[in-house]
């Protein structure tokens, strides 16, 4: 029992973030490197499935339920 929600960046706003500060000393902004192009939130019900879930992705395998 989870309460599940994404959250995706629209295009335009990734367009915006690699073109913003191009001419910086580190260079541009490059997708590869982009760290917020999306999100989830997990709203689990005790701490026992929420350390579950924690090892899950710490060990990066996934469960098909």
């Amino acid at each position: 029992d989870a309460f599940i929600a994404k959250r995706l960046k629209r295009v335009e706003s990734i367009k915006k973030k690699l073109n913003f500060n191009k001419d910086r000393e580190c260079g541009p902004m490059l997708l590869t490197t982009m760290q917020d192009i999306g999100g989830i939130r997990v709203v689990l019900t005790n701490h026992k499935k929420l350390y579950s879930l924690y090892k899950v992705l710490k060990n990066g395998k996934t469960i098909n339920t």
